[in-house]
């Protein structure tokens, strides 16, 4: 089996440290051209879909070997990896992609193949970073998404700026005042986004004159927001007040600017009164009226409970009060209350609204949102529970009048395009960009957008990929000259074009398709020579229902449109998506939608498998990402892959997720995900036999241990780098048995597997000594303190760790847990051992098991209270005495310790650990003892 570079080599820590740079990077990006959920880094999508193409040094033929030592400057194939890695790194760094060591690769690649572009498909493109990364190495693409709403990214991603990157028409004369002029001058030529750019502005300008006047400018200020809050009536009838649901009365909370609002109850109005005002420092604020969605009223303080506000929303009577308007001045944004003419303007709205409504297809958005559910997907939709039923619910009529008015302009722009003698390719691609400046004019003109008083500014819908109810809400002004809105939609989408169309200059037009996963060799007669996705992870985002949001307001784009028979539903098709969406009983009787359990995903996931190892060349590789957080799926995963034909090589912890944010958050959210790297296995092979595979193992898990801990990777990412080659001895056989002829089952070699790494990862920390009979809790506490000492440490990391050890996090922070949340941030620190101090420690599991570092931490509280009958019986009891491995660990938790911070600690346990060695070798026999003495 010719090895590829990815499966002997691979600059980790490069390509997870660029991955990571990356993620702030906003302008020119692919991930600000449009809301997809999970996107992954271009810098890793970069770097496993190079090191997957290239064959390994020292299984290339003649004719590469010659080309890597040309290339490498070195002989020796060892050499010539790590010199290859040192490239990669070289242009995973955000804006050195287009370096000089990208042409190297591409002609290293072509030559790999024979002078052949490789053929790379991805199942679940998404967002395109993967099949971005391959076009722009010269390979042939296949992009596949079952979502409509993808397919639609895909496209304008991929196709469009492959199909006319080189090209330029010259811009035409449009009626445009001054400011909204692009760069370049009429009658020059422009390349695609040049044109994207003008017609975004002339479509911009019509709507601000058809409906500029409903964001008036009062006394020459131009008003940059209004703040909402909606309102229900007090649940004591004989108050009857109308109460604002306001979740902070904070406007600008920055250093040198507090800005407030104060409430005060006006009992003759039966409502409440706000003024802004000046706060003299941060404690000088009201709590505000709601509180874990229960509401307080200020006129007479009766409790509103979170069933009258959900019966008021499903009755009709929540409603919604303009509390703040926000405009801009030279020296930056000030507040006002609303004046009558603020509010005058709604008198006017409806009526417009429904003409508008008119001249756009499917008129206003009055499909039905989604159903929320207690479990599954569905728990990302809470906004349902208070009586919202469609999609127009979750906007204010006025950010209803804005939204169809650009796109009534979008429509009027595509008849124009054939007028100024576009062809039809740009004609379609125009148009498409401009859907997408629709889409992200949304994102922010939603009334689930709030104000960030830190930042002063309005928060996007998709803070996190979830429909919240939100009690106070921003309305942006879309006319406004700001990154966020229309004008600074443009000038994103144009910049993701600019630079997607300098790097998309490929022969191969990539083929888009919108099919199911589980049926590709329907749609696809190749065979591909990677295949390179990242799959739905079982419910972890609801992508068909969220992507609802965008389909609503590109069907009304695309309704004329060739390809719009993908836009013709109601909303995105649900019944065959791999997510596991679990609807309460009482739904499930009344929905028409076909929901997955789990046992189904499962199984969709196995045939997507069986897929990808049909179209696979047979010395192909395929490479999967993955990042869920339960351990139990990482077992699924594996069965799958290898009962579908699949032979899993290599593991590539790498760091991809944005860290900290509101996505994050209060949820322990990995930060790292894994690439598992597979390959075809050889239909010859019968079934494994365990002494066998686990001496494969071993010898194979070795070799690979050492390679990722001398080149720095601990911890978490430690455990996960030795999964991949590991699972390659197990997955070479479609089942593995005993000699009793028993099955060998995932989970039983995945234990096994964890062992090994133990055994490596601890006998390191403690100096060789043997990790037999180490229990899970014991060696999580060890890794994690010897790799983040007692300090706060990532949730994501934290939770990656404790899946090495198929470990639940919420056991870990539970009564009898290791963990305690952080003050701030969504961070844990290990409890330190006084602070463990309850009835239970030190005592047998449920399972039976006692960790040694309870133990360890019972004896520690028995020797700091002097209570040394106590401590004496309690190890005799539990023959801690006799017992090298728990005196082992305690030596290393002693070592961890820090001199300076934790002196106290250490000096107990230098005591303990020399009493505990000491009494061992008093109760060893004769011989024993003089060994030990």
């Amino acid at each position: 089996m010719k090895r590829k570079l990815i499966e002997q080599a691979f600059p980790l820590k490069k390509v997870s440290a660029d991955s990571r740079h990356e993620k702030d990077m906003r302008l020119g990006n692919i991930s600000t051209f449009h809301i997809w959920p999970a996107r992954r880094p271009l810098a890793a999508c970069r770097a496993v879909t190079i090191a997957a193409l290239l064959d390994d040094p020292a299984d290339a033929d003649p004719e590469m070997q010659a080309e890597y030592r040309r290339v490498t400057g070195e002989e020796d194939p060892e050499q010539q990896r790590a010199r290859l890695c040192e490239m990669i790194g070289a242009i995973t760094r955000w804006h050195s992609e287009n370096g000089p060591n990208l042409q190297i690769f591409k002609d290293l690649i072509r030559k790999t193949y024979h002078g052949a572009a490789p053929k790379v498909l991805d199942p679940f493109a998404g967002g395109g970073a993967i099949p971005l990364e391959a076009m722009r190495l010269g390979c042939e693409v296949t992009a596949n998404d079952y979502n409509p709403v993808a397919w639609f990214l895909l496209k304008c991603t991929l196709e469009y700026p492959q199909k006319l990157a080189g090209q330029s028409l010259e811009l035409p004369k449009l009626d445009l005042p001054e400011e909204l002029q692009v760069k370049k001058h009429v009658g020059q030529k422009g390349t695609l986004a040049d044109h994207v750019e003008l017609w975004g502005h002339w479509v911009f300008n019509e709507v601000r004159k058809a409906i500029g006047e409903f964001y008036p400018t009062i006394d020459d200020q131009p008003t940059a927001a209004y703040l909402w809050a909606r309102t229900v009536p007090c649940q004591d009838p004989h108050c009857g007040a109308v109460v604002p649901l306001l979740k902070t009365l904070w406007l600008c909370n920055r250093k040198g600017k507090l800005r407030a609002l104060r409430m005060t109850p006006n009992h003759e109005a039966k409502k409440v009164d706000f003024e802004v005002y000046e706060p003299k420092d941060r404690y000088d604020v009201a709590e505000p009226t709601m509180a874990k969605a229960k509401s307080t009223c200020p006129l007479c303080g009766t409790l509103l409970t979170k069933d009258h506000i959900k019966k008021c929303g499903f009755d009709g009577r929540m409603e919604a009060q303009m509390t703040c308007v926000i405009y801009d001045t030279p020296t930056g944004k000030e507040y006002r209350l609303p004046t009558d003419e603020d509010l005058a303007v709604f008198a006017r709205i409806p009526e417009l609204l429904e003409n508008v409504a008119k001249e756009v297809p499917f008129g206003i958005p009055d499909e039905p949102l989604p159903e929320t559910g207690s479990s599954g997907a569905g728990r990302a939709f809470t906004i349902p529970l208070y009586g919202f039923k469609k999609w127009t619910d979750l906007f204010t009529k006025r950010q209803l009048l804005s939204i169809l008015t650009f796109t009534k302009y979008s429509l009027i722009a595509h008849k124009m395009l054939p007028q100024y003698y576009y062809p039809d390719e740009w004609v379609q691609a125009i148009s498409s960009y401009l859907a997408i400046l629709i889409d992200r004019l949304a994102n922010y003109n939603s009334t689930i957008c709030i104000w960030e008083s830190g930042g002063e500014l309005v928060k996007q819908t998709f803070l996190r990929f979830a429909l919240p109810m939100t009690w106070d809400f921003s309305e942006s002004n879309p006319f406004l000259i700001a990154n966020k809105y229309y004008l600074g939609a443009i000038h994103y989408t144009c910049a993701v074009l600019n630079n997607v169309l300098l790097l998309l200059k490929n022969d191969y037009v990539p083929q888009i398709l919108n099919s199911n996963s589980t049926k590709l060799t329907n749609e696809v007669n190749s065979i591909f020579n990677a295949v390179i996705t990242d799959p739905p992870y079982y419910d972890a985002i609801p992508y068909s229902d969220l992507s609802d949001f965008f389909y609503v307001w590109i069907k009304r784009v695309m309704k004329h449109r060739k390809e719009s028979s993908l836009f013709q539903n109601q909303l995105t098709p649900k019944s065959e998506e791999l997510v596991v969406h679990v609807m309460p009983s009482h739904n499930n009787e009344t929905s028409n939608i076909k929901r997955l359990t789990k046992k189904q995903y499962e199984a969709g996931m196995k045939k997507t498998f069986e897929q990808i190892s049909l179209l696979l060349d047979l010395g192909g590789i395929a490479v999967v990402v993955f990042a869920n957080k339960q351990p139990e799926a990482w077992e699924e995963l594996v069965t799958g892959m290898i009962e579908s034909g699949l032979l899993i090589t290599t593991s590539l912890p790498i760091d991809t997720e944005m860290k900290g944010g509101v996505r994050n958050l209060n949820r322990a959210s990995l930060a790292t995900s894994v690439w598992l790297v597979c390959r075809k296995r050889p239909a010859n092979k019968g079934i494994g036999r365990y002494k066998a595979v686990m001496q494969q193992m071993k010898e194979r898990i070795t070799d690979r241990l050492r390679y990722f801990w001398d080149q720095g990777i601990h911890g978490p990412d430690f455990v996960w780098s030795a999964l991949g080659p590991a699972l390659e001895a197990y997955s070479q056989y479609a089942e593995v048995k005993r000699l009793d002829g028993s099955l060998f089952t995932v989970a039983e070699f995945l234990r096994e597997v964890r062992r090994l790494v133990t055994d490596f990862a601890l006998g390191r920390i403690l100096h060789q000594q043997s990790t037999e009979g180490l229990d899970a809790w014991t060696a999580y506490y060890l890794m994690h303190r010897y790799d983040f000492g007692l300090a706060p440490a990532p949730a994501g990391e934290c939770l990656l760790l404790a899946q090495g050890y198929m470990l639940n996090l919420d056991d870990l922070r539970g009564k009898r847990g290791l963990l305690q949340k952080a003050k701030s941030g969504n961070e844990y620190t290990l409890l330190p051992y006084h602070a463990r101090a309850h009835n239970e420690l030190g005592e047998p599991q449920p399972s039976g098991a006692l960790p040694y570092i309870d133990a360890l931490h019972k004896l520690m509280q028995l020797w700091k209270s002097g209570n040394t009958a106590q401590r004496d019986a309690y190890a005799a009891d539990h023959g801690l005495l006799e017992n090298d491995v728990f005196w082992a660990m305690a030596q290393a938790v002693l070592e961890m310790c820090d001199p300076r911070t934790e002196a106290a600690e250490r000096s107990l346990l230098e005591a303990l650990v020399a009493w505990g060695r000491g009494r061992a070798a008093e109760t060893a026999p004769p011989e024993a003892q003089m060994v030990l003495l």
